[in-house]
């Protein structure tokens, strides 16, 4: 928990407060304790289980026992953390973004949101309330804070889920000498879950990079196929070609340096860096760089348009015609030194009759 993501601070502070009002009301709100299962540990298992995070931790942030100032960020982190969260560094959402998600995608944990006063009432089951008062905490907090990605949802919607079931199971045993009534509820409560699962294979395989959608969040482009089918091509002819030269001229190129990583001579050159010599095996250019680029190159290119993510300005792909004229055959380069860049028009990066290419976008 420590070493995944600082906001696990968040989690125990309510963690606390929510035991601390669970037994706050048990004198006007009795609950019901849910059977404790006899214990299988010793306090000598759960001391070899603290002293073995503690060791990890210490590996981790030491920078495996290679950098010991690092120890520092366990409670530095906090402090730039705060800043994000207050500034929200181009993040900054509403506070009812979170509700939002939930509504739109998360229908069961949607329930269990609506229905967390339910475990206020007399009679509760007590580790359902502390839930209830947890989650509720917890998502309270996070919509405080101004800073605000999707993929943090995953930390609070557990607890609903689980809420969700207590109302399955305490509905079950109210209809339960119904049976049409019975029979419709579990009905609509697999249809529920059915939908929440065709919701979610629709979203991770069919529109997992449509911007309309609010889980789909500074997403990388199909377009990227443009730039690793080629490489993908060259190395599966010649593993030499994992050696191919490269230099990204782009603002912000992740996650580029991991879906590259096998491919040890790629340089990356943001804001007004630049390489020692422009030429390459390939490149990758922004456009407000592109005739800054176009200058400095001396070999012949085909090139066509990429956009690496939703809101980033596009960006123009040069692979060296030598080295890609095996993947284009027939074809003239589109860019030529001696006579310059063709001009970029609305048919830019599409095949013209000229002979004009772009690369295979199949991965």
């Amino acid at each position: 928990m420590i070493l995944t993501k600082e906001t696990y601070i968040i989690h125990l502070g309510c963690f606390a407060l929510a035991a601390i009002c669970v037994a706050a009301l048990e004198p006007f709100s009795p609950s019901l304790s849910p059977p404790i299962a006899p214990s299988g540990w010793s306090a000598r298992d759960l001391s070899t289980v603290v002293l073995a995070c503690l060791g990890l931790i210490f590996f981790f942030y030491s920078g495996t026992l290679l950098d010991f100032s690092s120890l520092k960020g366990l409670y530095q982190t906090f402090h730039e953390w705060i800043k994000t969260g207050r500034a929200g560094n181009g993040h900054e959402k509403a506070w009812y973004y979170w509700l939002q998600l939930i509504a739109l995608y998360e229908w069961p944990a949607l329930i269990g949101v609506g229905c967390s006063v339910r475990w206020l009432l007399p009679g509760s089951n007590r580790l359902l309330r502390f839930l209830a008062v947890y989650g509720c905490g917890a998502l309270a907090a996070y919509s405080i804070i101004r800073y605000k990605t999707p993929w943090c949802v995953i930390s609070l919607l557990w607890p609903f889920f689980f809420l969700f079931g207590g109302v399955v199971e305490d509905l079950t045993e109210l209809l339960g000498g119904m049976r049409r009534p019975s029979i419709l509820f579990a009905g609509c409560a697999m249809l529920l879950l059915a939908a929440s699962a065709a919701d979610s294979v629709r979203l991770n395989f069919f529109r997992y990079v449509d911007p309309d959608e609010k889980y789909v969040y500074v997403q990388t482009l199909t377009d990227i196929y443009k730039l690793t089918g080629p490489l993908r091509k060259m190395t599966a002819r010649d593993p030499a070609n994992y050696q191919m030269q490269g230099n990204i001229l782009l603002a912000s190129y992740h996650p580029l340096p991991w879906v590259l990583g096998d491919f040890p001579h790629v340089g990356y050159y943001s804001d007004d860096m630049k390489p020692d010599k422009m030429d390459a095996d390939f490149l990758l250019v922004e456009e407000s760089r592109v005739a800054e680029v176009e200058k400095a190159l001396k070999n012949s290119y085909f090139t066509t348009d990429l956009q690496l993510r939703d809101g980033q300005d596009s960006s123009t792909l040069f692979l060296e015609a030598g080295k890609f004229r095996s993947l284009f055959p027939g074809q003239d380069p589109d860019f030529d030194p001696d006579t310059g860049a063709p001009e970029k028009g609305k048919d830019a990066g599409k095949p013209a009759p000229s002979g004009k290419a772009v690369p295979s976008t199949k991965p």
